[in-house]
């Protein structure tokens, strides 16, 4: 699909670019003994959950964006909540590529889901 190679190449690019350089020397390290393995194991949903933060963070500048009602000043002709959001979409299929995620097909089964929820998800006011 058209999401899975924009994913392939996100993180093509990310590692490219050093973003994953302490990660790949840290599973390095780690993987030459049986306990450093072990302690991976039990790190990784924490090496996650930093990467998650930093959707949350391209998130809150998107917000920003709206509140400022600015223009891109990295990419002309774009309003900067354009830009913001494209990043946490860049970000997330980064990690997505990194980590064999099926964001593409999620997505999809999600929407499916959805079709079969109540208005609002059952009066949700937000």
């Amino acid at each position: 699909s058209a999401w899975n190679s924009f994913q392939k190449a996100a993180h093509s690019l990310a590692t490219l670019k050093g973003w994953w350089e302490e990660e790949d020397t840290l599973i390095s390290f780690m993987n030459a003994t049986d306990v450093g393995k072990r302690l991976l194991a039990r790190i990784m949903p924490h090496l996650d959950a930093a990467k998650i933060a930093l959707f949350h963070s391209e998130a809150s500048e998107a917000l920003e964006g709206i509140r400022k009602n600015g223009m891109s000043i990295k990419i002309p002709g774009f309003l900067a909540v354009e830009e913001e959001l494209a990043d946490v979409l860049i970000r997330i299929a980064d990690v997505a590529g990194r980590r064999g995620w099926r964001i593409a097909e999620a997505v999809v089964a999600k929407h499916e889901y959805n079709k079969g929820r109540e208005m609002r998800h059952g009066g949700k006011a937000l």
